[in-house]
């Protein structure tokens, strides 16, 4: 009986461990088959004032370097004379159907919910987008981006992009 036992023990051990590789190998069947699909999404911002004014430093050194103060800072402002503050923000988004990219809304949106833009919002200023692409695995060329639909709920946001005739493999 013990023998018969042990067997019985082994046989379902050895299923669990067939059932674990093949669990293992559907994660890298997965990544082979939708690879292709995935973007790295590039995102460059700045803001602005009604008028159009955009936040910049407010003065450079002879070496075009901003002047810090004695904290350290480089203040800025809409009246700044120096070049424009841009903010740069990356992440990832995957295809969905033909131009459709799902990503997360802070990827879509890097000012979503951030403490430290939290003063420009508060001053009126507002984002503005200067670049928003995609790049995809093995092509050169970047896609532009636009956002279609945020959840103003959750972390979730729909993008659009011109394909240029590519097939991309979609996430069903």
């Amino acid at each position: 009986r013990r023998i018969k036992d042990t067997e019985l023990q082994l046989s379902v051990a050895a299923r669990k461990i067939r059932d674990l590789e093949r669990e293992q190998g559907a994660g890298e069947s997965v990544i082979q088959k939708y690879m292709g699909g995935v973007a790295f999404v590039e995102i460059t911002y700045t803001f602005e004032d009604k008028a159009g004014n955009r936040i910049r430093f407010l003065s450079v050194d002879a070496s075009g370097e901003p002047v810090r103060d004695a904290t350290g800072e480089a203040p800025i402002s809409v009246q700044g004379q120096g070049p424009v503050v841009y903010i740069r923000s990356s992440g990832t988004g995957f295809t969905i159907g033909a131009g459709k990219m799902l990503t997360n809304r802070h990827v879509a949106e890097p000012w979503w919910e951030q403490e430290a833009v939290k003063p420009f919002f508060d001053s009126g200023l507002r984002p503005v987008r200067v670049l928003f692409r995609a790049f995809f695995p093995g092509i050169k060329e970047p896609f532009s981006l636009r956002t279609h639909r945020s959840s103003d709920k959750a972390d979730v946001a729909l993008l659009r992009f011109d394909q240029r005739g590519i097939k991309f493999p979609v996430l069903n």
